[in-house]
């Protein structure tokens, strides 16, 4: 049967560590979220939709072309 501390440090955010500051991290960031939840709740903040096209990055389509040129320039012998 597992402890408390392993539950915590395995199961609960296991990319922030489980060492006391790593446990700190992740009590604040969980105080964070139902922070978060309760004024989405309580309508205090207004939830965003992550498809609405004004919440996306969007870029030109010579943007575009220009970054993936840059990058196969640079793995395949160019600067």
């Amino acid at each position: 049967m597992e402890s408390i501390d392993e539950c915590f440090n395995s199961y609960l955010f296991p990319t922030l560590g489980g060492t006391r500051v790593g446990n700190k991290v992740k009590a604040w960031f969980l105080a964070y979220m139902v922070k978060c939840l309760l004024e989405a709740h309580t309508s205090r903040w207004k939830c965003d939709s992550k498809d609405d096209f004004k919440n996306k990055d969007l870029d030109r389509a010579g943007v575009l072309i220009e970054r993936e040129l840059r990058l196969q320039f640079s793995v395949f012998g160019g600067k």
